[in-house]
């Protein structure tokens, strides 16, 4: 196999005409080898692969020809370095100078990035100095861009060739043949400080003497070139990427240009998330919340100049709302989907037991789905639990509850209100058997079994269920956090339905005060329900407020649900 066609192209390749990667190359395409290395089989099938996307990679070179220059993208301006490089040569020279993989890219710079090239004429414009990738050569250490990689400069070294190994790893991607576009190695520091006298940059590197429409064209074109973009999150509960204005700026490019985008993190920070989710009730979900609610007005650059045209070209563009909404969206997947895989490798490898932490991976992972709309998703999750536990005919625990409480959800949501019925009996009986109704699980039972008697029009048995929650949500002091809001929010729609306006109003407003004050934020549902009763009750200013709120949020998130929006406007 010719070393100047890794897996990665291939599989792009492949994929523009349709065609799957035949089984007997996978591991085996990235690495340089002779055809004569391969078995005859492997031959055939190779030389199949390529006549399929001759057309798409018309740069590969016939098999058994003269292998190009080592050096045949030198100069290019998607010229990247290895994944290999990076883990051998950058962080041998890293240790040379008395640094080390916890040193951060703006103190590697100076004594390591921008040394390497000092002594070498720049390919591109002919003068001394030369960025970092023009002066590493060898196929095995620079090449062709397989994607850009969007960080900050106050991430370490060793961050980065820990997330860039652990997803070759995860991508079946030969180190030696994923090249890596990096702003810091990739852009000419020489020429950065010739123009200016500026000691640090972060981001895209940026001068008061560069143009920034200098450097927003380039970055497009780069965008463009590679088509790929990997963005690095750390830590992954307060990722700092999201607080700089370059960073979040290239992710929602990236997306308007309809290029690949691909989040990653380092191991360790994937070891924390997991962590929290087998341990922590609360700790993912208000991650959630928070990356949803990222605003880029907050975020800063080294170069003030900067952020002022990249806060006014969002202004002009898509707006605030959307752009945040596009960013935070990504986010927020990021860490869904990072956290649905984990737990469906468990059920896949037979690693899945019924002990309490996978009981709360479940739960975590059930209530991220849920959280994103993804109410299949969750389902599925907690189905596999719930017949996990039946199989193991593992003992009556609040896990075992709780688990039925989220299948009572589930069925709820697609309007099975009779099995989420028995659903949330069951939940209610095993609190009962454990002695554990007096707690914030048994008062969410209530609430959610409560909820459903509602839906099912059991109007009495809806208001007996909900004062036995906020008898227990009293006395647990709970009245006053987001299990009070539900309940005054359910409170409010059982109220409406009986007639009673004034009180639906009252319970609605509640809800929307507690909501604020916890940062769990008032929805478009619950403006709605407060505009009806405002308006039943004549405070037609109150309704207009509250509807007009929820309006300005279907607008702002590009609400798709028609329904939600010709019931707002009417």
């Amino acid at each position: 196999l010719d070393d100047s066609v890794g897996e990665q192209q291939l599989r792009e390749a492949l994929e523009a005409v349709g065609a799957p990667l035949p089984e007997a190359l996978r591991g085996r395409l990235g690495s340089p080898c002779a055809v004569g290395g391969a078995s005859a089989a492997e031959g055939e099938v190779l030389r199949e692969v390529l006549a399929q996307v001759e057309d798409v990679l018309p740069e590969h070179r016939p098999l058994g020809s003269a292998a190009p220059s080592p050096d045949a993208s030198l100069g290019h301006p998607l010229r990247g370095v290895s994944v290999y490089h990076l883990g051998s040569d950058m962080l041998r020279d890293v240790d040379a100078v008395g640094l080390g993989p916890q040193s951060r890219v703006y103190e590697v710079e100076p004594v390591v990035i921008r040394p390497r090239g000092e002594k070498v004429r720049c390919p591109r414009d002919g003068l001394p100095g030369a960025a970092y990738v023009d002066a590493v050569t060898g196929v095995d250490h620079a090449g062709p861009a397989t994607f850009m990689l969007s960080y900050t400069w106050g991430y370490t070294i060793g961050d980065i060739v820990d997330s860039l190994s652990a997803f070759c790893e995860r991508e079946r991607l030969n180190q030696k043949s994923t090249y890596v576009w990096m702003c810091a190695l990739c852009i000419n520091q020489h020429q950065v400080m010739a123009a200016s006298s500026a000691k640090e940059s972060d981001d895209l590197v940026r001068t008061e003497s560069v143009p920034f429409d200098h450097f927003r064209q380039e970055f497009g074109d780069r965008v463009n070139g590679i088509k790929h973009v990997v963005a690095l999150m750390a830590p992954w509960d307060a990722p700092l990427y999201v607080t700089r204005v370059w960073c979040v700026f290239e992710m929602y490019t990236a997306d308007e240009m309809d290029v690949k985008v691909t989040i990653i993190m380092p191991p360790r920070e994937e070891d924390a998330l997991r962590a929290n989710l087998r341990k922590d009730r609360q700790g993912a979900s208000d991650v959630i919340r928070k990356l949803g609610a990222i605003d880029v007005q907050h975020a800063q650059a080294s170069v003030p100049r900067d952020r002022e045209c990249i806060l006014d070209l969002v202004a002009k563009g898509p707006g605030f709302d959307q752009f945040n909404h596009t960013v935070g969206r990504h986010l927020q997947n990021w860490v869904v989907d990072t956290s649905e895989n984990y737990l469906q490798s468990m059920f896949d490898s037979g690693t899945a037991t019924v002990d309490p932490e996978f009981m709360l991976l479940c739960e975590n992972v059930n209530k991220l789905l849920r959280q994103m709309r993804h109410t299949k998703r969750a389902t599925d999750i907690v189905e596999k639990a719930l017949s996990l536990m039946e199989q193991s005919d593992c003992p009556l625990t609040v896990d075992r509850a709780n688990m039925y409480r989220q299948i009572g959800i589930a069925r709820r949501e697609k309007a099975q209100f009779d099995a989420a019925d028995k659903a949330f009996a069951e939940a209610s009986r095993i609190h009962e058997a454990t002695n554990t109704m007096e707690s914030a699980e048994g008062a969410l039972v209530l609430l959610n079994w409560g909820i459903n008697k509602v839906e099912l029009d059991e109007l009495d048995g809806a208001s007996n269920t909900f004062a036995c929650a906020w008898d227990i949500a009293r006395r647990l002091d709970l009245a006053g956090t987001n299990v009070g809001g539900l309940l005054h929010r359910w409170s409010g729609i059982l109220s409406f339905k009986q007639g009673h306006f004034a009180k639906a109003a009252s319970e609605a407003g509640e809800a929307m005060d507690i909501f604020r004050r916890t940062g769990y934020g008032v929805g478009v549902e619950l403006l709605f329900e407060a505009g009806q009763a405002r308006e039943q009750t004549g405070d037609f200013e109150g309704a207009l407020e509250a509807l007009e709120e929820a309006r300005a949020i279907c607008e702002s998130k590009k609400c798709s649900n028609e329904d939600r929006r010709r019931r707002i406007e009417t």
